[in-house]
């Protein structure tokens, strides 16, 4: 019998592929585990217990969480559900209830956001967008997004888009008032009601469908007078060019050529005028040209200079939207899934294209083989558009912000996404690809000047539940460590955490799951909030809570009591629930020796109105209370270069352990249970956590080489590596 020592440094690849068991060859063979789950991953290379969660609130049913941050002092949790939204401390207290919304049950998720100062916009190709405004510290508003007008009320500057054929024409009855608008083709349906049309530019607001091709509409601005042009050489004019007038700038589309004149539609407030020279005052792109000798007010004449709102009814709404660059970005449509459209700068309810001057707003489409729908808007280094087949971005930078005249999408991959918001991590944004089941960094390489898309979750694809993926999160620091993690929400209500550090070539992956099934969460200043489904005495409650490193269970709560006690009230959330496990504090928080989480109670059931009573006589001050949770750690299977070959399939056994420990209260290994030997006469002190190494002996033989270690009682574990002696 032969014997080999190994240590394994670090965790610093986390958890492990199955299909990773024959890569012994690999650096994260060697620094991976087959099991890492409920464990938070150290930049140092070590894992220690996640930590448990606070219970915050009861939100009475199944919601969906946002941020929003007015100040670092003033943060908010919004809860949504069915047309309803929920504003909450970060304490969990209730602080305004608004209805009335389009959202549904069906279509939660596919609501997107965005934030800035005391306003949200909320975003769904199939209902108005939404406005949410923060009115004082503990109040809120909401209301459909409304487009500036000009100062005379009449216009709106919305985005407007022409999506009948080019060669459709309009033909309004008349310039004012009430009057009705034709179109050549069938164009109009009953949702056209309440939109605007523009032409010529002059808008007019619909107020009554009659048919495919009538409705009825009031005018909103004059529209502009249409004339008829003697002139000496009209013959040569062709209908549907554009004329000019160089003297007064005037300029019309030809929509008919007669004997010696023609009739234009005018495209301007200027009109045209006659003229007493002799010069060719008219031209048009044809390279016809002549004397204007005679005007007259005709029409209003049939014309294709026409366009509708983007946003309506009749042609869906916005489907996401961003804050970037001064600007408010709306991605796509239900009818126009490949547009973007801007604000003008620092006006964000203004979407005029006016002159295309550098301020004014920018309305482009992808210029792409296929039709790509925008799902998701992010503002990184550069605006980066998200498609469900493509990923894309807009060049800018200090010096060259993003301006109608040099305003380009570029295509950087094919990969494409779906409902889950990609998050900024690491100085790349990570998105869930439109498959379901690769997750991807896109990252700007300077050297090759564009983003590669790099697959994240390869190693760790089994982390990925098989129904998709529903949310994620990211933390970019906790309040006591430097670590950042980025969190997505499976399906079956568990999380498939990630952790890395670009710098020292950490990327990780860990399993975190509670009793219960997660159903959403959302970060706001290093803090992690989740919506949790769970069953409290056979009844199913919706619970707002919080992961906290000052709690070791789910769940919990902490009470405080005056004086020493074994009688606790305040878990009225965990009423009557069987498997309440309970910790204590030591002494006083004024007490030099205070510890939290210093002793292990055990498993106790609070009475029907929440109260806790410790058995056995024990008191102490301060008690918290919720649901255990296991944390388990499998090593990946012992294998060893000898000298006549791999051990990989020969019989092992793993003798001894030797765990290399900080702060840990309890832990075990293969059903062996750590055992704290660092206590003193007086046992009013707390017990010393272990900090070093602590060695198991272990039995049995197999051909897998493996072990597994648990922490099963709510107390403090941290892992920095390992060493086993295995015989074979």
């Amino acid at each position: 019998m032969r014997r080999v020592r190994t240590l394994q440094t670090n965790f610093s690849a986390g958890q492990l592929d199955p299909l990773m068991a024959a890569r012994s060859d690999t650096k994260a063979y060697g620094n991976g585990v087959e099991t890492l789950t409920n464990f938070m991953q150290l930049v140092q290379g070590g894992v220690k217990r996640r930590p448990g969660t606070e219970y915050l609130a009861d939100l009475g049913g199944a919601y969906r969480l946002f941020p929003f941050i007015f100040n670092e002092n003033q943060l908010y949790i919004v809860a949504l559900a069915a047309g309803t939204a929920k504003f909450y401390s970060t304490s969990g207290t209730l602080l305004d209830t608004l209805t009335g919304f389009d959202w549904t049950s069906d279509n939660l998720y596919e609501v997107r956001y965005t934030q800035r100062n005391d306003v949200m916009i909320l975003t769904h190709e199939d209902f108005p967008m939404t406005v949410i405004t923060r009115t004082g510290a503990s109040s809120f508003t909401g209301a459909y997004f409304d487009f500036d007008q000009d100062l005379a009320g009449g216009k709106i500057y919305a985005p407007m888009y022409k999506f009948a054929r080019d060669e459709v024409t309009i033909t309004p009855s008349g310039r004012t008032g009430s009057i009705t608008l034709t179109t050549s083709a069938a164009v109009w349906n009953s949702d056209h009601v309440g939109a605007r049309v523009a032409v010529h530019g002059r808008q007019v607001e619909i107020t009554g469908y009659t048919s495919s091709t009538v409705v009825t509409g009031t005018v909103q601005e004059e529209l502009l007078a249409d004339q008829q042009l003697s002139i000496s050489s009209g013959s040569t004019f062709q209908v549907g060019e554009v004329v000019t007038q160089t003297d007064s700038e005037a300029e019309g589309e030809v929509v008919e050529v007669g004997s010696g004149y023609i009739r234009v539609a005018n495209l301007k407030k200027v009109l045209f005028k006659t003229q007493s020279s002799g010069d060719a005052t008219v031209g048009g792109l044809s390279g016809a040209e002549g004397q204007v000798t005679a005007v007259s007010t005709v029409g209003p004449l049939a014309t294709r200079d026409w366009n509708e709102e983007v946003f309506s009814y009749a042609r869906g709404w916005a489907r996401s939207c961003l804050f970037h660059g001064q600007r408010l970005w709306f991605g796509g449509s239900r009818d126009l899934p490949a547009h973007l459209f801007s604000s003008k700068v620092a006006s964000f309810f203004n979407f005029d294209t006016g002159e295309a001057l550098d301020d004014e707003s920018i309305q482009a489409p992808i210029a792409s083989d296929q039709v790509n729908s925008i799902t998701h808007l992010v503002s990184a280094g550069h605006l980066q558009v998200f498609t469900d087949q493509a990923e894309f971005y807009c060049p800018e930078s200090e010096n060259s912000p993003l301006i109608p005249a040099d305003f380009n999408i570029r295509r950087q991959s094919s990969y494409g996404t779906g409902d889950v918001r990609p998050v900024p991590f690491d100085r790349a944004t990570l998105f869930v690809q439109s498959t379901g089941k690769v997750i991807r960094e896109y990252k700007w390489e300077e050297i090759e000047g564009g983003y590669t898309p790099n697959a994240i979750s390869l190693v760790a694809s089994n982390l990925l539940d098989q129904n998709g993926i529903v949310d994620s999160a990211v933390i970019y620091g906790l309040k006591n460590r430097p670590e950042q993690y980025a969190f997505f929400l499976n399906a079956d209500g568990t999380l498939a955490v990630y952790h890395a550090a670009r710098n020292e070539q950490i990327s990780s992956w860990s399993k975190w799951e509670t009793d219960g099934e997660i159903l959403d969460l959302t970060a706001l200043e290093g803090e992690l909030y989740i919506c949790v489904k769970r069953t409290i005495n056979s009844v199913t409650k919706y619970f707002l809570e919080k992961f906290s490193e000052d709690v070791t269970v789910d769940c919990a709560k902490t009470v405080t009591s005056g004086s020493l006690t074994d009688t606790f009230s305040g878990f009225s959330h965990l009423s009557s629930h069987g498997h309440v496990d309970v910790i204590a504090d030591h002494g006083q928080t004024a007490d030099a020796d205070y510890k939290k989480n210093a002793f292990y109670i055990g498993d106790i059931s609070p009475d029907g109105s929440g109260q806790i009573v410790i058995n056995g006589g024990y008191t102490t001050y301060t008690i918290t209370a919720g649901l255990n949770f296991d944390a388990t750690i499998k090593t990946m299977p012992a294998d060893y270069a000898a000298n006549d070959g791999q051990i990989t399939g020969l019989p092992k056994k793993i003798s001894t352990v030797d765990l290399i420990l900080d702060s840990t209260m309890g832990v075990d290994v293969e059903g062996t249970s750590l055992i704290l030997r660092r206590v003193t006469n007086d046992l009013s002190k707390p017990p010393a956590a272990i900090t070093g190494r602590s060695r198991f002996y272990l039995l049995g033989w197999d051909k897998l080489g493996q072990i597994q270690i648990q922490s099963t009682v709510p107390l403090d574990f941290t892992l920095l590596g390992l060493m086993m002696e295995v015989a074979f």
